[in-house]
């Protein structure tokens, strides 16, 4: 599963990629996750096929 974390505020972005990473091991799965700091930078990078939940 993709995964992208959007915040400006990075401290946050860090916590929330290390409670995803903690869940990857506890129920065996795996993530791609990728931080953007702005939805700009997010919506730059996101293919046109790209789902964006908010």
């Amino acid at each position: 599963m993709k995964i992208a974390l959007c915040d400006d505020i990075l401290p946050l972005r860090r916590m929330l990629e290390a409670m995803m990473r903690e869940y990857e091991r506890e129920k065996n799965v795996r993530f791609q996750i990728r931080q953007f700091g702005s939805g700009e930078e997010l919506l730059k990078q996101a293919g046109k096929s790209t789902s964006i939940l908010i």
